[in-house]
């Protein structure tokens, strides 16, 4: 076939023979999808070949061209948003609108464009007959029997098929939504997401695999895979993988956590814990028979220890379920203080709005700084057993977890969550450190720091930001830079140097890096280098003094047995892309046959016509 629309017919046509439906549903073969693509390009090249850039129509009309010619004006009265740019051929004597070029680009691409409605339905979705306005569609049969509703965007094979009236949607998602009659006000996003929820839905949020897959119910939100995927009356509010997957009849539960039930039929509930279970209606559920204190209305109301009088030499466990006792010696000044367990906040003193949860926990928080000046601890929570243990006027900061930021003394502004997380970063500044580890023995100033050991042995470093699981590792330095992505930055190959103990020895790499994305510019020991993408800039290695200058951007760009491992002043873009000198600039890689610029697309034949012809 020739024409661009009768062959997108044919390939996506509803029944195996066309218009017999007892013949099946047809499945459009890869062969006949790969012909409209190249149906498209010879249509559109011999269209392009022809079109001359105008930035205005002052510029169009001082020319007097040859019948049949296209061009395009850009910039009319100086706005790329002008009404009078756009395609235009010359016919007669004067030009007019290509319409035609915009119809051939919409049927190339399956889509359905109206814009006196501003609809825009892409792979066959949508259809000509909605009235509504301002709706996008992308997948076949998404938006299929759409009529008055507005303003959705529908993404996903017959996403909000029956979607008819509804209004103010986001539906992304293989069949999400898809029988939703009329549904309004909501978010769906993901596969099977209220694939079978009743006509006249609203306000619902649902995300995750198979979310509220049956809902009957409005005013909901449900997240997580095969989140309240039976219930059929609510509402409800469940966060977590598998919350209230055996709700069916029961209305008003609040569930938080991965597999929380609410009960099938039970009514007013308020689950919270992982695999948490309420047996009846009206009540409030904290964790399982794993936790061993409940707190209610703010206040301890139970706990027990099991193991209190069962170690081996008869001492009870050190546990401990209520607030500290009255001490020996009552402080002489403090307020709105909390502490619980032993020797937690055992040194108010003048410090105020301080909350210490551990054993040892705040344990030197006095309120007076290094120069005897009283009234500075104020507004610290630590959490965890000898958490910010050595702190002395800590101010405005959290610290959560076994030993996190044990040794800070005098820091403003931190916040620090994670096991060991900046455990010996005496001296540190407005640091962040979230994760098992994270900024270990950082003493620098305005990091932030979030994974599991990342950056777990970065001494120095000062104002950069580390994520992601083992990022920066065995890395000290890195000032001024931000690495994202597991190991990313990361030196393994200088572990041995490290410490493991005191957590110091790092070989100290270079500053002003910017790695983002799994292992991009691991084992890069240089500075000033951005790397964009999986393993992006992996082959780079460079010396502590070397410095880069150099962007890569594109999964394993730069990731290459080819690839100049020292390369100076070097950009790389795209997958696989890689420099083998200085200063180079690469695009693309061996794969890529088409280059667009603007909307022109040479051909790497016509490139290299190009070069030959300039040479």
């Amino acid at each position: 076939m020739g024409n661009i629309a009768d062959q997108f017919a044919h390939t996506y046509r509803d029944y195996s023979t066309a218009g017999v439906a007892s013949s099946g549903e047809h499945q459009p073969e890869k062969a006949e999808i790969r012909a409209i693509g190249q149906e498209i390009e010879n249509q559109i090249g011999a269209a392009v070949s022809g079109i001359t850039g105008y930035l205005d129509t002052a510029a169009r009309e001082a020319v007097t061209p040859d019948q049949g010619t296209i061009a395009y004006v850009y910039a009319n009265a100086n706005d790329p948003a002008n009404a009078n740019n756009g395609f235009f051929q010359y016919r007669g004597a004067a030009w007019e609108e290509a319409t035609w070029l915009y119809n051939a680009l919409a049927a190339g691409m399956g889509a359905t464009i109206d814009s006196v409605n501003t609809n825009y339905f892409l792979g066959d979705a949508g259809n000509a007959t909605a009235t509504g306005q301002n709706n996008i569609a992308f997948g076949p049969n998404s938006a299929q029997y759409l009529s008055t509703g507005g303003r959705n965007t529908l993404i996903g094979d017959r996403s909000g098929r029956d979607i008819f009236a509804g209004n103010d949607n986001f539906i992304g998602g293989y069949l999400a939504a898809f029988a939703a009659v009329g549904i309004t006000n909501s978010v769906a996003i993901g596969s099977g997401v209220l694939a079978f929820g009743s006509a006249g839905l609203t306000d619902i949020i649902a995300i995750g695999k198979g979310a509220m897959a049956t809902a009957a119910f409005s005013e909901s939100i449900g997240i997580g895979s095969s989140v309240l995927n039976q219930a059929t009356s609510g509402p409800h509010t469940a966060t977590g993988t598998g919350a209230g997957a055996a709700t069916i009849g029961g209305q008003r539960q609040t569930l938080y956590g991965f597999s929380a039930q609410g009960g099938a039929e039970n009514n007013d509930v308020i689950v919270i814990g992982h695999g948490a279970v309420a047996t009846a209606s009206n009540q409030i559920v904290l964790g399982t028979g794993t936790q061993e204190e409940l707190v209610m209305f703010g206040q301890t109301i139970m706990w027990h220890d099991f193991e209190a009088l069962s170690t081996a030499d008869g001492t009870p466990s050190e546990n401990y379920y209520i607030l500290r006792g009255k001490p020996a010696t009552v402080p002489d000044a403090g307020q709105r203080n909390l502490a619980i367990c032993r020797d937690a906040g055992s040194s108010w003193k003048s410090a105020m709005n301080n909350m210490a949860i551990g054993i040892g926990a705040l344990e030197l928080q006095s309120g007076t700084d290094g120069s005897a000046v009283e009234g500075k601890g104020n507004n610290t929570i630590a959490i965890g057993v000898q958490s910010a243990q050595l702190g002395k006027a800590l101010a405005d900061a959290v610290y959560v977890g076994v030993l996190a930021g044990q040794t800070h003394e005098y820091d403003v502004g931190a916040t620090v969550v994670g096991f060991r997380a900046s455990q010996k970063g005496k001296g540190s500044a407005n640091v962040t450190a979230l994760g098992d580890s994270a900024l270990w023995v950082n003493i620098g100033s305005g990091n932030v720091g979030a994974g599991y050991v990342v950056a777990e042995y970065n001494r120095v470093a000062d104002e950069s930001i580390f994520i992601g699981r083992a990022a920066s590792q065995y890395r000290d330095g890195t000032s001024y830079s931000v690495v994202i992505g597991h190991g990313a930055a990361g030196l393994f190959s200088e572990a041995g140097l490290t410490n493991a103990i005191t957590g110091l020895g790092a070989f100290v790499g270079g500053d002003y890096i910017n790695a983002i994305g799994h292992s991009s510019l691991i084992e890069y020991k240089g500075s000033k280098a951005v790397a964009l993408g999986t393993n992006s800039a992996r082959s780079l290695i460079g010396s502590a003094i070397h410095e880069a200058k150099s962007v890569y951007l594109g999964n394993d760009a730069g990731y290459h047995a080819n690839q100049k491992v020292d390369a100076l002043n070097v950009v790389v873009i795209g997958d696989g892309a890689f420099a083998t000198q200085d200063n180079e600039v690469v695009i693309g890689n061996a794969s890529n046959d088409n280059f667009t610029f603007g909307s022109i697309t040479f051909s790497t034949a016509e490139l290299s016509a190009l070069k030959a012809l300039a040479a």
